[in-house]
């Protein structure tokens, strides 16, 4: 597994890569989702600095977007919450409205058809009353209970018939009192609703400060990008043609004829060449200084490689 290019990062929740040009691919995608139009040579000398200078915001765009993301979740959430809570509310409130509608209906008519409501609510034992009566007048058992069952059924259809047309004619009157006596809120309804009245509103401020923060970055990156970009002068001295250039040909001859013409580390006369003390990959501002130059022989300039490494051997 060591030897993979690739490694599980635990932060970023994925495989990552294990090389510093794995990672600068990365952030060039990032800086691509930034800056859609922006294109240049990746792994020159040139892209590796504008992505060496503009990583760290790129790091900085990176934090605050996962930052926003989660406030974003956090407000969908919290507003899903909210309208799950109204339907809750609604079906709730339809349901004891309906309720409230059904018990007035019959407070209605128990108040202004007394006669009708109780004929309804009382059909059997009006039935039971009547073959009671019967069986008084003739004692057969069987006579009895089939009039009595059959003398409620008949009354219970009647006065249920009345009474559905009665309902009808105060339903209107009903639902208006039952509309008047709401709304119909639980407690834990309004404890939620109040809580998430005050949450959503937070979060929403925090959304627009993490936007706010985004844009912020977003416009640093645009604006180093734009400006690097259009430097000439760090365009010459990071391309490929620098070391053919006749600025870099009057240095290096100052160089030689300067300094002491052996290499600074190991004190070699032979295969000489002169190197920047603080590489041009890195410092190109001081590309064409003079007194950042060094005389290095073949093998200890390719040790040095990049490295900031100057000619302090006796210390």
């Amino acid at each position: 597994m060591s030897n993979k290019p690739y490694k599980y990062s635990k932060k970023a929740g994925r495989y990552v890569s294990k090389t510093k040009s794995g990672n600068r691919s990365y952030y060039y995608k990032l800086l691509r989702d930034v800056v859609p139009s922006i294109a240049f040579d990746l792994h020159s000398t040139y892209g590796k600095y504008i992505m060496k200078s503009i990583t760290p915001d790129l790091k900085s765009y990176k934090k605050r977007k996962a930052d926003r993301k989660i406030v974003e979740f956090n407000l969908n959430n919290k507003i899903d919450e909210q309208k799950k809570l109204k339907q809750e509310i609604e079906r709730y409130t339809a349901e004891r409205i309906t309720e409230e509608t059904e018990k007035n209906t019959q407070n209605l008519i128990k108040r202004n058809r007394p006669f009708t409501y109780y004929i309804y609510k009382g059909s059997f034992f009006i039935g039971l009353f009547i073959g009671f009566f019967l069986y008084s007048k003739s004692p057969s058992m069987p006579l009895a209970i089939g009039i009595s069952f059959g003398s409620w059924i008949l009354i219970r259809h009647l006065s249920w018939l009345r009474f559905r047309h009665l309902k009808e004619g105060y339903k209107s009157q009903a639902n208006k009192e039952a509309l008047i006596n709401g709304p119909y809120f639980r407690e834990d309804f309004t404890r939620k609703d109040i809580l998430l009245s005050i949450e959503i509103p937070e979060i929403k401020k925090q959304m627009e400060k993490a936007n706010t923060e985004l844009h912020e970055i977003e416009n640093k990156i645009i604006n180093k990008a734009d400006k690097l970009l259009k430097d000439d002068f760090l365009t010459f001295v990071l391309s490929d043609n620098f070391y053919n250039s006749t600025d870099w040909g009057k240095v290096r001859n100052w160089a030689l004829g300067n300094l002491e013409n052996r290499c600074v580390f190991c004190g070699s006369m032979e295969n000489l060449s002169v190197d920047h003390i603080y590489p041009r990959s890195k410092y190109p501002d001081k590309a064409l200084d003079p007194m950042n130059t060094q005389i290095l022989c073949s093998k200890c300039n390719s040790s040095k490689g990049n490295r900031i490494k100057p000619n302090n051997i006796n210390k």
